[in-house]
């Protein structure tokens, strides 16, 4: 739903951008700020207008309820607040010259100030802003729409406890900037942590979810003919197969906001996950580790 925001009014407008997993970051981290403070929040749209990566917006997929969305204007005020915002993005200390503008690289801690008219700029990528929020966040982050197969791979899963594991490929490997900033965890993170799993668990099933499924059934044939039932997933929505992570019992995720969601949506008490140690290869600025405390960590 689009709306028009108050030039008097208090609100915090968040600049949204990036996959689905790192939109439910600047999502679930301004909803529960929005919750804690009473601040309702805007959520401005505008990186996709000339941007469609990963699939462009895809927020509105899910059952988060009404998603309020910034109406589009080309008034001088929001062509100058445009051009402030990408000098924010390029030089976070310019944030601190015009302070309606935030960037979350010059925060300190994890208390979000609340600020009238502010723009908020990063991706948010900790826990701690939403934990509070959890049983929310849960119940809200399912697809509007699942398909029969899917279905039917969400009741077996009520049976049965399932190894999610998630091997990101695609822009990881053909895009060079990506490539460095990231890296790919390696056939040795899967065989180390698919190994572990087998020591440490009882799960006799295990659901592969890639971006490249032909070469994760290729790179992983050996470690996963250990298991009894091994299903590789393909063919769904972006959210059908975050929706199918979450409900795994235990997880072997990738450097990747997409699977982390899965695993911390996934979490309980006897809950395993792996994650890749480093998370990036070359930290960008303003960016850290995303993972647990509780996860382990293994060499990428």
């Amino acid at each position: 739903m689009l709306f028009s925001v108050s030039d008097k009014g208090v609100e915090m407008i968040v600049k949204m951008s990036g996959g689905l997993g790192n939109q439910l970051f600047q999502w679930a981290t301004f909803y529960a700020l929005s919750k804690k403070s009473g601040t309702p929040y805007f959520i401005d749209l505008s990186h996709y207008d000339h941007n469609g990566d990963h699939g462009g917006f895809r927020l509105d997929n899910l059952q988060l309820g009404v998603l309020p969305t910034l109406a589009k204007s080309n008034s001088s005020k929001h062509l100058f607040e445009k051009v402030i915002c990408r000098m924010c993005l390029h030089w976070p200390q310019v944030s601190s010259v015009f302070r309606k503008f935030i960037h979350e690289g010059l925060l300190d801690g994890d208390d979000l100030p609340v600020i009238p008219d502010g723009v908020y700029m990063g991706f948010w990528q900790s826990h701690r802003y939403f934990d509070s929020c959890w049983d929310d966040l849960k119940k809200m982050v399912i697809p509007k729409k699942v398909t029969p197969r899917v279905q039917i791979l969400l009741e077996k899963m009520e049976h049965e406890r399932v190894l999610s594991v998630h091997v990101r490929k695609g822009d990881y490997v053909n895009n060079a900037k990506a490539n460095q900033t990231h890296g790919v965890c390696s056939l040795s993170f899967y065989r180390k942590a698919l190994s572990y799993m087998i020591d440490v668990t009882d799960i006799h099933s295990v659901f592969v979810f890639s971006d490249d499924i032909a070469m994760a059934r290729e790179e992983l044939a050996s470690e996963l003919s250990k298991f009894e039932n091994v299903e590789f997933i393909e063919g769904n929505t972006q959210e059908e197969d975050l929706f199918l992570m979450s409900r795994a019992y235990h997880h072997i995720i990738a450097n990747s906001s997409f699977s982390w969601w899965g695993a911390w949506l996934g979490k309980h008490k006897e809950q395993v996950v792996i994650s890749p140690n480093p998370w990036y290869n070359i930290k960008p600025k303003c960016s850290s580790d995303p993972s647990l405390s509780t996860w382990i960590r293994m060499d990428k």
